[in-house]
């Protein structure tokens, strides 16, 4: 299990500037961007370039220390547990239970605990026989062994589009389904959204742009818009939002919390009427858009209203 150390360290990373010159003030500053106290905070150096951190209380553990990638928050490894590295000399690594281990990809943080003899697959544990068949299936009987692609290979080939408006509009938060009805959630292993994940109920605000959210008409065929996560990692206890990107190849829909990460989403459907499901770009799959409440203020984010440094 997990010991959390809830007054240890705040951590945070540090970017733009901070990466040039890191100083006490560019440290406040960042902290002051994502409402983090702003006393106590130092510049140091890792492999990864500038950060800062706040040290507040020096509590033992009785494990390894380390700090979760995704948030930068310490956290506290039992000395039962199995602790994997994914940068040793920053100290950012993953901490299963005992009689579990982290499987997956560590370069991009994709994969999670699992008991031992199984293997994370799309945010869920699989036994290693039942994932070697799979691949092994795939692999056999020479399927799509012809040089011309098959329409299966890509569904967005054949389907056709009608040019009208979508049925979203900025600043409303929608919750995300496929078209037979598994919703969209996140996982506590990995920052990957699957189907049926096991943090469901998400709303997403369609965003302009990730300085605004604001509310305003629909969003037009083939227009632009970002996808902002109202709740968050569960393992922020600050519960901070973030967005939704998909820039690797195969089309996977992850949480980040930098804006400069989040993905410019194109859209079009292939029916007018209200609830017709709609086709992103990047996104192999067409998805429902099932408007819900907002979890916040939209008017905080009209970039007309504040600069950067007062968000």
């Amino acid at each position: 299990m997990l010991f959390h150390i809830f007054v240890l360290l705040s951590v945070l990373v540090a970017i733009g500037s901070l990466r040039v010159a890191a100083s006490s003030e560019s440290c406040e500053f960042y902290a002051r961007k994502l409402g983090a106290p702003l006393d106590g905070w130092k510049p140091v150096s890792d492999t990864d370039g500038p950060s800062c951190i706040r040290e507040s209380v020096d509590l033992a553990c009785p494990g390894e220390q380390y700090y979760d990638p995704a948030t930068r928050i310490p956290e506290c490894c039992d000395p039962e547990g199995t602790l994997v590295w994914m940068n040793k000399d920053a100290k950012l690594g993953y901490c299963c239970a005992a009689m579990h281990e982290w499987t997956g990809d560590l370069s991009t943080g994709e994969g999670g605990c699992c008991p031992i003899g199984f293997r994370m697959v799309d945010g869920r544990c699989q036994s290693l026989p039942s994932v070697e068949n799979e691949e092994v299936a795939g692999k056999s009987c020479g399927c799509h062994s012809k040089s011309e692609p098959s329409p299966d290979d890509d569904e967005r080939v054949t389907v056709p589009t009608v040019v009208a408006d979508l049925t979203i509009k900025y600043g409303r938060c929608y919750v995300l389904s496929f078209p037979d009805g598994r919703e969209i959630g996140s996982n506590r292993e990995n920052n990957v959204y699957t189907p049926s994940g096991l943090f469901q109920d998400r709303p997403f605000r369609v965003c302009r742009s990730t300085n605004d959210c604001s509310l305003g008409g629909n969003v037009h065929y083939k227009g632009q818009f970002y996808l902002e996560d109202q709740i968050g990692m569960h393992s922020d206890r600050g519960g901070k939002m973030g967005w939704v990107t998909t820039h690797e190849k195969g089309s996977k829909m992850k949480f980040t919390l930098e804006s400069s990460e989040a993905t410019e989403y194109e859209g079009v459907m292939k029916c007018a009427e209200l609830g017709c499901p709609i086709r992103l770009s990047a996104v192999p799959q067409e998805l429902h858009f099932n408007e819900v409440l907002c979890e916040t203020d939209p008017s905080r984010y009209l970039s007309v209203q504040m600069g950067d440094s007062d968000l």
